[in-house]
């Protein structure tokens, strides 16, 4: 490029002195954008021109007239490209300042090591000068240039067309994308993750008032569920015609005692593997057996769950369009929900776990409280025992440690609140008759180790006599 501007001057200067001026491309002087700055009357020699970026050299060199940054790095490189020989030169900072003239910020002398060999040299230039950031609304720009004499003792000097550095604005700076934690092979083996449901405590704030029961209710948990895949299941905890003794004002964590009153151990509400894309929904209720004079009440817990689905579709957001499909998963044929006729209702709760990716969603849906007539307002809260807050609804996401997430845009995790392996909240109710529970239920994802160990203490169980399948 310099040679052909050379070239060019050269044309320029017989054109303005005539024929009889016998000038060459090396002696040609013209003023020209981006040799020296227009502001000054200085002309000076053309030698080369100065590409900034950050790698002058290697298999992947960035080098250009322009570079453009958000952050400013702390040093560039610049390339002195088709040049000719010189026996000195020194590189100059400057910033482009409007008004007559410009600020010179840096300056330093290029060693003979870079002069020599071949048209281009490459040297690195400070920045630590700028700031790290613009803050200003606007670009703020800087050049670089190369001051050069031919000779030792040469009384002109050459200048290189000037590299131009621009700072933009750090307000400007796109925003780095989150990660999406929900995108990954559809290898399904490669993401099958153990997760376990469980009640570990409970408080009885009220036994019901049935006549009889005295301190006491024969409570009992009925989890019904749909999934993983085909898989149904029912189930009474603790046992089929048994019951959890559940004593007035009493908070049961290790020992939970049945009719028989011995410690069955806490409520396991679910434990079993999910693929990626599995999901499986159930639903828990507590009862309370044998009250004859309560009638069947299955129906208005139904329509209690309609109207949760209906309000949480009416928001038209994201996180409504999951609390609605999770209700309505609940109810489709109403096969979740259980018949309570003759027995006490403690409370209700619904969920859904899905694994994405090996990240377990998990949806609880409740409704707040719902009046039937004869038996009176049922509740249920979801109670955060972070700030005590009640919701109707809880959208947490379990995940192992992993790695490979950029770290400076963060992960979308949705609408779904990373609670890392476990989460614990409260589940309090108002139920028939006056009762009243506080319930602790915890949901967790099982590391690769606790796996193993689940694993190997089942095959334990069913060495034992009377106790495996």
């Amino acid at each position: 490029m310099s040679k052909t501007i050379h070239v060019l001057l050269a044309g320029l200067m017989m054109l303005a002195s005539g024929p009889a001026a016998a000038a060459t491309p090396k002696d040609a002087i013209k003023k020209i954008p981006g040799v020296a700055p227009a502001k000054t009357p200085l002309l000076q020699l053309v030698n080369g021109h100065a590409l900034v970026g950050t790698r002058c050299s290697g298999e992947f060199p960035d080098y250009d007239h322009t570079m453009k940054f958000f952050a400013r790095p702390s040093s560039i490189c610049v390339r002195w490209d088709d040049r000719d020989p010189v026996a000195s030169a020194t590189w100059e900072l400057w910033k482009d300042k409007p008004g007559p003239a410009d600020e010179k910020i840096g300056s330093g002398t290029l060693p003979t090591a870079v002069l020599t060999g071949g048209t281009h040299s490459t040297f690195d230039v400070s920045l630590a000068a700028l700031p790290q950031y613009n803050e200003t609304d606007t670009s703020q720009k800087y050049f670089v240039k190369v001051i050069s004499k031919r000779t030792a003792d040469a009384t002109n000097t050459q200048v290189s067309v000037r590299g131009t550095l621009v700072h933009q604005p750090k307000s400007a700076e796109p925003k780095p994308q989150p990660a999406d934690p929900y995108v990954c092979s559809p290898s399904p083996d490669k993401h099958v993750r153990m997760v376990a449901l469980t009640m570990p405590k409970m408080t009885v704030n009220q036994t019901t008032s049935t006549a009889g029961d005295g301190d006491r209710d024969e409570l009992y948990i009925k989890v019904d569920r749909k999934g993983p895949g085909e898989d149904t299941g029912a189930r009474r905890l603790p046992a089929l015609d048994d019951y959890y003794e559940a004593k007035q004002s009493e908070t049961f964590t290790t020992t939970w005692t049945n009719k028989d009153q011995k410690n069955v151990g806490r409520p396991n509400l679910w434990t079993g593997k999910l693929k990626h894309n599995e999901k499986v929904t159930l639903a828990i209720t507590a009862m309370e057996q044998d009250n004859a004079e309560l009638g069947e009440i299955r129906n208005s817990l139904i329509e209690a769950l309609r109207e949760v689905e209906k309000a949480a579709l009416e928001t038209n957001n994201s996180y409504g369009a999951i609390v609605g499909a999770v209700a309505a998963g609940l109810l489709v044929g109403a096969s979740l929900i259980p018949r309570t006729n003759g027995h006490d209702f403690i409370g209700f709760v619904g969920l859904r776990l899905e694994n994405q990716c090996g990240h377990i969603r998990t949806a609880w849906v409740t409704f707040r409280q719902w009046k039937v007539d004869g038996v009176g307002t049922l509740r249920n809260d979801l109670i955060s025992t972070a700030d005590h807050e009640s919701y109707e609804s809880r959208l947490v996401v379990h995940s192992l440690p992993v790695s490979g997430f950029q770290k400076e845009g963060g992960i979308d995790w949705g609408d779904f609140k990373p609670v890392g392996l476990k989460d614990t909240f409260w589940w309090q109710t108002g139920g028939s008759s006056s009762s009243g529970y506080t319930f602790t239920l915890q949901s967790k994802l099982y590391t690769s180790e606790e796996v193993t160990a689940y694993e190997k203490a089942m095959e334990t169980v069913k060495k034992v006599p009377g106790m495996g399948n």
